[in-house]
């Protein structure tokens, strides 16, 4: 993730930035010549990667506390010719996996099957592989790359399997592609090889990628047979994100979560992108530039100031998918109007809205993937973030705060829930605001703030948690207001307890619960409500087997 914002802290502006993935195209050439693809024509053989060059590149990537790096964009292991004994990719798996960078990459198939034969050593260093499929039939993917490659997709697949690494298919969507009797093919090659499938909407670079654009109606008539065949169904779109009501995503994460590294220029330059289609958006040199001043340029804020200014976008004002949508894709929308109209609109809208369609019979949102939730690794980018910019250890930061140290350590992994006691200790002890720790966005109103139904900005901690906020942009507040919703577990399971500074209330809304107050049982129901000292350790749980819903005010 990048941008987050500024705070103020002992006098001074603290920048935060919260990168989470980025993407490095290492390739300076590429056999395959793929009809779709969307770097040909701005594709150059560049220079030869080095040992300084890399390492230059990898400690700029290092700043960042990034949690993963995929190598990608052309065939990663050309990174110095055709010559794969040349090759830099070894040596940069090798790197970042000494930093604790998770490492991914995305293939034709080519790259693993050269890893494999070449530098076997390397394929433990892999979290997982990406593989290009563009038909499940093998004259037409072959038709699509230029070349007698399929066999290289199912040859990485089956390595992928021998060595235990995670495997996905990727599909470019395409009008001629994105059919139900594929689709079909593909979940089937997926099954045999235990394997995960991703599409990704074609963004048209270049005007000849027009006549391949797949209709929204294919999208939609896909998608919905998506849902109908498969258990979980990705979905990496802001606009079928808001088609579905998916509040986890909020509009386009390129320039404000993830970035791309291009591959190096003929004449040595190194530029970064806020998107990867974005070739409008090559800015700086990494090989001499400071990254946080490359993300700093206006070309990046550009793509933050697009999301929270979205009600500016076309069509975008009176959506009620908008909250959640945030424009649609930055690329595509702009993209799109470019290569049509010559016009370049940061405002321009996303040819994939589906507001003006009946879709709400066409497609019912079922579940999205999740690792141990997303937003839970983003609040603990935030703190390590924090205790970076305040410098101090996390031993420093659980005795300050009066939190167990093993308790603050495991937060900081991001793979354990964060209680929101937790973060207001946190919050409330060096004077930043509950919000920017729990959802990286600085309050603004100080007279009122208004929370329309179901509106509040919410985060689910664990898939049986849910927090909805609904105070979030009113600054310097004395109480912090929460609908909580809390789903049933076992009886056999254990109910977690927290324990805060100052005073709590909370009025159930829907269901029954029992909440403990230090070891003292109360069984609420439906209208009752408790006020209750919350330095006292406390915990809940649902009953009946029902979810319950509770009006939550810390103070």
């Amino acid at each position: 993730m990048i941008y987050i914002k500024w705070y103020n802290l002992f006098e001074m502006e603290v920048f935060f930035y919260l990168i989470k993935n980025i993407g490095w195209t290492l390739g300076n050439d590429c056999p395959c010549k793929c009809k779709h693809c969307y770097s040909f024509s701005v594709r150059q053989k560049g220079k030869n990667l080095t040992k300084e060059i890399v390492d230059r590149v990898i400690e700029q990537i290092e700043k960042l506390n990034v949690e993963t790096v995929n190598l990608g964009g052309n065939e990663p292991i050309f990174t110095n010719g055709l010559d794969v004994k040349k090759s830099m990719l070894p040596y940069i798996l090798k790197e970042l996996n000494k930093r604790n960078i998770k490492v991914g990459i995305t293939t034709a198939g080519i790259s693993l099957i050269a890893l494999k034969n070449t530098y076997p050593e390397c394929l433990e260093l892999l979290n997982d592989v990406d593989i290009s499929f563009d038909s499940p039939y093998e004259k037409e993917h072959n038709e699509n790359r230029g070349g007698d490659v399929f066999k290289y997709a199912i040859q990485a697949l089956e390595i992928c399997r021998e060595y235990n690494i995670e495997s996905g298919i990727i599909m470019c969507a395409m009008n001629w592609n994105f059919t139900k009797d594929r689709i079909d093919e593909l979940i089937d090659i997926a099954k045999k090889y235990d394997s995960n499938i991703r599409f990704n909407i074609l963004k048209p670079i270049q005007l000849q990628h027009f006549k391949f654009v797949p209709t929204k109606e294919q999208v939609l008539e896909i998608y919905k047979y998506l849902f109908e065949k498969c258990d979980t169904v990705e979905l990496s779109e802001p606009t079928l994100s808001g088609l579905t009501q998916n509040n986890k995503i909020k509009g386009c994460a390129c320039g404000i979560y993830s970035m791309r590294i291009n591959s190096i220029t003929p004449d040595g330059r190194i530029p970064v992108s806020p998107c990867v289609y974005m070739h409008d958006y090559r800015i700086g040199d990494l090989l001499k530039e400071d990254i946080y001043d490359i993300i700093n340029s206006e070309q990046f804020k550009a793509f933050k100031t697009r999301k929270e200014n979205y009600k500016n976008i076309e069509g975008c004002k009176e959506c009620d998918k908008a909250e959640i949508c945030r424009g649609g894709c930055f690329a595509m929308a702009y993209t799109y109007k470019k290569c049509e109209t010559g016009e370049k609109d940061l405002y321009a809208r996303d040819p994939f809205c589906f507001k003006d369609m009946e879709v709400n019979k066409i497609i019912n949102y079922k579940k999205i993937t999740t690792c141990m939730n997303d937003q839970i690794k983003q609040i603990a980018e935030r703190l390590r973030g924090l205790r970076d910019v305040l410098e101090l250890t996390s031993e420093d930061i659980a005795r300050d705060c009066d939190i167990s140290a093993e308790e603050y350590r495991l937060a900081e992994t991001g793979d354990y829930d964060i209680s929101v006691s937790m973060l207001q200790k946190i919050a409330r002890t060096y004077n930043i605001a509950l919000d920017a720790l729990m959802f990286g966005e600085e309050p603004k109103m100080s007279s009122y703030f208004v929370t329309r139904a179901g509106k509040g900005t919410s985060i689910e901690r664990t898939r049986a948690y849910k927090y909805q906020s609904l105070a979030a942009g009113f600054m310097n507040r004395t109480a912090d207001p929460f609908i909580v919703t809390v789903e049933p577990k076992g009886d056999d399971e254990p109910i977690h307890y927290n324990h805060h500074n100052g005073q709590e209330f909370n009025l159930v809304l829907e269901g029954r619960m029992l909440i403990n107050i230090e070891g003292k049982e109360i069984i609420l129901n439906q209208g009752d409500s408790i006020y209750f000292n919350s330095k006292l350790p406390h915990g809940m749980k649902a009953l009946d087997g029902k979810t319950v819903r509770f009006l939550a005010v810390i103070m």
